[in-house]
């Protein structure tokens, strides 16, 4: 029986840079090595659901007419997680929330 939810395998040759910035393992990569298909690939912690936990967010905020990112499920080397594009053009860059409100709640 066909996998009812597509699921983006990740080639080795697309990997890119790991990410360091947060508690999960997490790398870039470019899908179908296209340098205008920029995702990053989230590795799930065993037993959390946190895939598809992002995917399900994800679906709903676009149900509601919420900006939101895209988030696909993946699988590398046998790893399942969830990929999730990049949202920023070529000219922008993300501020996180913590970095904003460093300046505004002490500690």
């Amino acid at each position: 029986m066909p996998n009812p939810v597509p699921i983006i395998e990740i080639k080795p040759e697309w990997r890119g840079r790991i990410e360091t910035l947060g508690s999960k393992s997490k790398f870039w990569f470019r899908k179908d090595n296209n340098p205008d298909d920029l995702w990053l690939f989230k590795i799930s912690r065993p037993d959390t659901g946190e895939h598809w936990a992002e995917k399900v967010a994800s679906e709903i905020a676009g149900l509601l007419e919420l900006p939101t990112h895209i988030v696909e499920f993946a699988r590398f080397e046998g790893i399942i997680g969830c990929a999730v594009r990049s949202f920023l053009e070529s000219n922008e860059s993300l501020i996180h929330g913590n970095e904003v409100l460093a300046g505004v709640i002490p500690d």
